[in-house]
């Protein structure tokens, strides 16, 4: 899946014939997209701050939210299976969302630049982010 600033997501086949399978439109451009390890949820962070999860197959917004002021710069799900949702912001931020509560349950705070990158480890125990001031930080 892909998103960009003219304000869409679009899913595609990556096989041999590379055609775009469906097409969204959002509410303000896209900075990042993920899929839900189980390939059923994509998560699509907003140039606006917020971010929206929405049914891969069909489109269809499941969830969204609003609780930062400058783009979301990465977004991912948790390998253990898509238990937490990391979204990281160029307000030096990474939220924690709950997947099953629909809620937000932690705030990785100490980067002193914009986040540029995040990573689960294997376990979803361990979250690595990456800053614009070239850090990485680790949270637990």
């Amino acid at each position: 899946a892909t998103v960009s600033d003219d304000k869409t997501v679009r899913v595609w086949d990556t096989s041999d014939r590379h055609r775009m399978l469906r097409c969204r439109e959002l509410p303000h451009g896209g900075r990042a997209v993920d899929f839900s390890p189980d390939g059923k949820a994509l998560a699509v962070g907003l140039n606006n701050g917020s971010f929206v999860v929405i049914n891969a197959d069909t489109l269809e917004e499941i969830t969204k939210f609003h609780h930062r002021k400058e783009e979301i710069s990465d977004i991912k799900f948790s390998p253990d299976p898509g238990k937490y949702l990391a979204v990281a912001s160029h307000d030096n931020y990474v939220d924690i969302y709950s997947v099953l509560k629909g809620e937000r349950v932690g705030v990785c705070k100490g980067a002193s630049s914009y986040i540029t990158h995040i990573d689960w480890d294997r376990r979803g125990k361990l979250l690595m982010v990456n800053s614009g001031a070239k850090e990485q930080l680790f949270f637990e």
